[in-house]
């Protein structure tokens, strides 16, 4: 279970009081300055935790003031989903979790990060390296081994209270709850069968009986699966029960997180506290410090799963493309390094086009080439191919994708393409190295061709060619035109001259 306080985005369009005072004080124990929110770490974080809080303000350089002083300088910085997100990873990333608030503040037009870290009451806190650390002054530091003692023992202190405070109250509970159904129960057995007063007695007892050997059996299954989890715990073995309500918990926070996509946002810009809780079963089988990664998991699979939606995939003829459409086919082209004269007339030369969309800009093409019977000959012959050229009509090329964008529907792109191909035999050729394109490839049927061969683009590179296998229709069809020639079926006048 996944619970949330969620404050309302804070975004303001100029320097709050608060902000521009720490601005002019500079760096110090409450302020931090980085002129990026890469500049941003997990140690920054552990460390206001670990002491009084304080705020770290991303897209703020620092500079010599009039005085001569160190004030802070807005340069400004990317504020977007994406960037907040990270920040908001690298605080779950720290153990346990750092709570944060980030907002985003403008000034005279250059927008920068606001990220709060309050003092946490459940310090200390170290990064996912183990590394305990607290500011002081203009710095982080490292926690000495008696800090680190005295704050272990204040948490500590404050826990066991909390835990103790409410085992007696669940006991207390228990206890008058166990008595009123056993009162209960004694009632209205003898309401039901009409005992005499004096046969209420021998009942009592028999059922206090019968209680006795229920509670001693409840109280040893408990203690055995107790001990049961600690022998898993200490020997840190695999315990499917265990790793069953791992897995639910982690499912039902992706289910939680996909149905409520507002929830979703609030944790990926920073500006939710949470905490997780398991309940039921879980909450036997789960530790505290389990909780946080099966969070992460969660979160991981559903950030995957939202940024899978924004992608989408596109096959056309390039006589129904836009003028646009084939111009950033043309520059993702250049990108990868094809020879720019005549670009866009090649492509209008082309079977069909292929296009990856990232929500609704271009970010990766390919297509179903017509290639000519010279190129296509000539490739065949540097490769000394055994297979007849002839027999390949269509050539699959002018794949590229842009770097962060590689991955993601790569092969829904290339399998769009080769639909359209239908019965017609596909080649390609691609670098030696390129070992992940030829993996998808080799999922649909293409197989290297003769040798490797130098790239005449890139001195040192070398150059595969990979040709399709028979398709099931293709294959089918010459099953059939092999039995026709072997059983020729006579004409319609010989048929007629038999029967005579």
């Amino acid at each position: 279970m996944l619970t949330l306080d969620m404050p309302s985005k804070k975004t303001t369009e100029t320097v709050t009081a608060d902000i521009a005072s720490l601005l002019q004080a500079g760096e110090g124990d409450r302020a931090d300055f980085k002129r990026g929110p890469d500049g941003v770490s997990a140690e920054d974080l552990v460390a206001f935790a670990n002491a009084g809080g304080g705020a770290i303000l991303a897209g703020v350089d620092e500079r010599a003031g009039d005085g001569g002083a160190q004030v802070g300088v807005v340069v400004g910085c990317d504020v977007g989903d994406g960037t907040i997100l990270q920040i908001a990873n690298k605080a779950l990333g720290c153990i346990p979790p750092v709570a944060i608030n980030v907002s985003i503040e403008n000034d005279d037009g250059k927008s920068f990060l606001r990220i709060d870290v309050p003092s946490s009451a459940t310090k200390p806190h170290c990064t996912p390296r183990g590394i305990y650390c607290t500011r002081d002054g203009r710095r982080n530091r490292a926690l000495h081994p008696t800090e680190l003692l005295k704050i272990f023992l204040e948490s500590e202190a404050r826990a066991f209270a909390e835990r103790f405070e409410a085992a007696a109250g669940r006991m207390t509970k228990e206890l008058g709850q166990l008595e009123a159904s056993l009162d209960a129960s004694i009632q209205s057995m003898a309401d039901q069968l009409g005992w005499a007063d004096s046969k209420l007695g021998g009942t009592e007892s028999a059922l206090d009986t019968i209680q006795a050997y229920v509670t001693r059996i409840n109280s040893e299954t408990n203690d055995v699966a107790s001990r049961l989890r600690t022998i898993f715990r200490q020997d840190k073995r695999d315990d499917p029960v265990t790793e069953r309500e791992r897995t639910k918990l982690r499912d039902e926070l992706v289910d939680q997180l996909l149905d409520d996509r507002k929830l979703l946002d609030s944790i990926a810009k920073g500006t939710a506290n949470f905490t997780i809780s398991a309940k039921g079963k879980a909450a036997e089988e789960l530790t505290k410090e389990d909780l946080s990664p099966i969070f992460k998991d969660a979160l991981k699979i559903v950030v995957d799963k939202v940024e899978k939606e924004k992608y989408s995939v596109q096959i056309k003829k390039p006589g129904e493309c836009t003028e646009n459409e084939l111009n950033d086919f043309g520059v993702l082209l250049k990108k990868g390094g094809e020879v720019a004269v005549g670009i866009e007339a090649r492509l209008r030369t082309a079977d069909v086009l292929g296009f990856i969309r990232y929500e609704k800009a271009i970010v990766g093409v390919g297509a179903l080439k017509k290639p000519a019977v010279a190129y296509r000959n000539g490739v065949f012959q540097k490769a000394q191919a055994t297979a007849n050229p002839g027999d390949f009509t269509r050539e699959l090329g002018w794949l590229f994708v842009e770097q962060k964008h590689r991955g993601k529907q790569t092969r829904d792109l290339i399998s769009g393409l080769l639909d359209a191909a239908r019965a017609k035999l596909v080649y390609a050729t691609t670098r030696k190295a390129n070992e992940k394109l030829q993996r998808i490839l080799k999922h649909h049927r293409f197989f290297q061709n003769g040798a490797a061969y130098p790239s005449t683009e890139n001195p040192g590179e070398e150059i595969i060619l990979l040709t399709q296998s028979s398709s099931p229709s293709i294959s089918k069809e010459k099953e059939g035109i092999s039995r026709a020639q072997q059983h020729p079926e006579p004409d319609r006048g010989a048929r007629q001259q038999s029967k005579s």
